[in-house]
């Protein structure tokens, strides 16, 4: 070999050397790719945060427009219109997005947030049309975080007995109709991270966003509601779809307008969801 050969080959790695390039690469991925996971997630959390505190002053106007009577959860008969200045009526209207929408100025990425904006953006590009569902019925299904309509405005869901009057004369209306009631508004939950199923995918799981989360209990009859732990492989209704994607914490709006996150074991406290409740297992008794 002459000397040419020799420094060109002494340029070189040996086969050691690549192997401890390729092992210190290794180590440093292991230790990054978790922290870059964590700072995602961080920004996430610091973005739905943000959301909710709008969502929490656009409820806060809703009430001022309506001479303090705050937003109904889920409720028949109402009227509401895109941002298109469509009027709908049916589901659609039922549910609390389109009737809070224009208090966001019809910004419905202050209802879609994250990641859960893909199905924002599918809809409003006309991916529907194929399930044959209306556009509006969609956006109106799947917010990424649902509302305490059960002991907030009223949830004529069937298990949550809104406007049911056989249940109404039994235990009286047992939840807040108007601002000034609320007692504790620093503690009472009207917004929270949610889940349920996904509205373009028809036979799927879960997926994140729904317009409404349901308390743990309701009346002492019926008992506790929830399963004993938060697991993400059960229907949604089971932890009332809840979604505590923030290392086992939901994001939450309260009635004060402030935003913060709350554990799975802090959000089985009945103090959090009932304007009434004086203790944590709360549950409605007849009158």
């Amino acid at each position: 070999m002459d000397a040419r050969s020799r420094i060109v080959a002494s340029r070189g790695f040996t086969m050691v050397e690549l192997l401890t390039a390729i092992a210190v690469i290794a180590v440093l991925l292991g230790i990054l790719v978790p922290v870059l996971g964590q700072v995602r997630a961080a920004g996430h959390e610091a973005r739905e945060m943000s959301a909710a505190r709008q969502l929490m002053l656009a409820w806060t106007s809703y009430a001022v427009d309506s001479r303090d009577a705050v937003l109904p959860g889920k409720r028949s008969g109402l009227t509401a219109r895109d941002n298109f200045g469509v009027r709908m009526a049916g589901e659609a209207a039922a549910r609390y997005p389109w009737r809070i929408a224009p208090y966001l100025d019809y910004n419905l990425r202050g209802l879609y947030i994250n990641e859960h904006v893909r199905v924002l953006a599918e809809l409003e590009q006309g991916e529907e049309a194929d399930l044959g569902i209306e556009r509006s019925y969609l956006m109106s299904l799947s917010p990424s975080l649902g509302i305490n309509g059960t002991f907030i405005g009223g949830n004529e869901h069937p298990e949550e007995h809104g406007f049911d009057p056989g249940f109404l004369a039994a235990f009286g209306t047992f939840y807040v109709t108007h601002a000034a009631q609320i007692r504790r508004a620093s503690d009472l939950l009207v917004f929270a991270s949610a889940r349920g199923q996904d509205p373009l995918v028809s036979g799927e799981g879960p997926a994140e966003g729904y317009f409404m989360v349901t308390p743990p209990r309701l009346t002492a009859i019926d008992g506790e509601r929830w399963t004993a732990t938060f697991d993400a492989s059960n229907p949604p209704a089971d932890y009332g779809y809840l979604s505590p994607r923030y290392a086992d914490a939901a994001v939450v709006g309260f009635a004060d307008g402030h935003a913060a996150r709350l554990t799975t074991n802090e959000l089985r406290d009945m103090r959090h969801w009932a304007n009434q409740a004086r203790r944590e297992d709360f549950a409605l008794v007849p009158r």
